[in-house]
């Protein structure tokens, strides 16, 4: 857990309120074979920071990346997370989805075969095969969360299906 980020023991997720990205590794190896689901589910508590917004991101990224401080997976190669402000990011590019999270959704990001798929409360939102760099089936990657501003969820957990 990154400095300036606490977790309870009933899994509640809360950032301090300062502008710096916090990130949340989930210590599971994600298993990328053929047809092999992974999925990471958090609930969006409410915002408690002073901007009052929901500032979280939720993806994939190698262990290194997500052990980083002060940033997100999603500003290097090897991250992939999509944002509560209706963005996905990878390598320091973002494109826009407008679809916006908000307090009480429930958040699932899964990856099969390279492709991340979001539901916000079990609505199948968006899919977004993910680019293939070079060494991408090299790298060993894990659930990350990404929070910022005082925002706050409740990890659900991490499932193989």
């Amino acid at each position: 857990v990154s400095d300036g980020v606490s977790i309870s023991q009933d899994r509640i997720i809360k950032s301090e309120d300062s502008d710096n990205w916090r990130q949340i590794m989930i210590n599971h190896v994600i298993n990328t074979t053929k047809d092999k689901i992974t999925s990471c589910k958090i609930k969006i508590k409410e915002e408690t920071g002073s901007n009052k917004a929901v500032d979280i991101m939720v993806g994939v990224a190698t262990k290194y990346i997500a052990s980083l401080k002060s940033c997100y997976s999603g500003q290097y190669m090897y991250g992939y997370v999509f944002g509560s402000a209706g963005y996905h990011y990878n390598y320091g590019q973002y494109w826009n989805n407008t679809k916006r999270w908000a307090p009480n959704d429930t958040i699932e990001v899964q990856i099969c075969n390279y492709k991340l798929t979001l539901f916000v409360n079990d609505y199948k939102s968006l899919e977004w095969e993910m680019k293939k760099y070079p060494h991408l089936h090299e790298q060993e990657l894990i659930p990350v969360i990404c929070i910022t501003r005082g925002s706050c969820c409740e990890f659900l957990g991490v499932e193989e299906k």
